[in-house]
């Protein structure tokens, strides 16, 4: 399926904040999790040099159907009150299209505090909250990619719950190992597991009784 076929245009709305490398992992996080699959506008790499800068948002914003991503963090709301900037005159024209049909604005919540501060036209639209994920640094961008697809509220929220229990099991898992210094050596060709701990004679790791009555797991071994 091309971006032609699947006919989803996405407009990212954010705010620089202080200093240009500040909003980089947009690219990698979000931008690269959407461009693949669909026509994606992110001004830093959707505006020429010497290009009107109005027109061109204009223009995008014009694509139907189409799907607003805001990236709603602290930089977001004291940019959105600034009139005359970027941020404040995109928002102007948001606030122009909001109620057509095939256009659907959605906030994202990345930092704490914001839902309650959205500018207009964000304010009072459902929005999803990304902060649990955002601040502990983990990927966003298959959600934001639910998101724009159109996945309902439980499936996001779903997802975002596996997310989140995954990394607090590799946390665990982590502090676990680090109070028990040892090494752990892998066999690509027999798939044997051997665990050296420190101070103790090595042994093959075998699994745990659960995994054999486990089906999926049980599979796998």
């Amino acid at each position: 399926m091309t971006k032609e076929d699947n006919g989803i245009s996405i407009f990212i709305s954010y705010a620089w904040g202080e200093g240009f490398e500040k909003k980089e992992w947009v690219r990698q996080s979000i931008v690269a999790s959407l461009d693949w699959r669909h026509d994606v506008f992110w001004d830093r790499d959707n505006i020429a040099f010497g290009e009107m800068i109005t027109s061109t948002i204009r223009k995008a914003l014009a694509k139907r159907p189409l799907v607003v991503l805001c990236l709603c963090d602290q930089d977001y709301l004291a940019a959105a009150k600034l009139e005359g900037r970027g941020l404040h005159d995109e928002l102007l024209m948001l606030a122009e299209i909001a109620d057509e049909p095939g256009v659907r604005i959605v906030p994202l919540m990345l930092e704490s505090g914001c839902s309650g501060q959205l500018p207009a036209p964000l304010a009072g639209r459902l929005y999803l909250n990304l902060q649990p994920l955002h601040s502990r640094n983990l990927h966003i961008g298959t959600t934001v990619l639910g998101v724009a697809e159109g996945c309902s509220q439980a499936q996001l929220q779903t997802e975002i719950n596996a997310t989140l229990a995954l990394f607090h099991l590799r946390q665990r898992a982590l502090a676990f190992l680090n109070q028990r210094p040892m090494t752990i050596w892998g066999s690509g060709q027999t798939h044997e597991v051997t665990v050296r701990p420190e101070g103790a004679a090595e042994y093959v790791l075998m699994p745990p009784a659960w995994m054999w009555e486990s089906n999926r797991w049980r599979y796998e071994l």
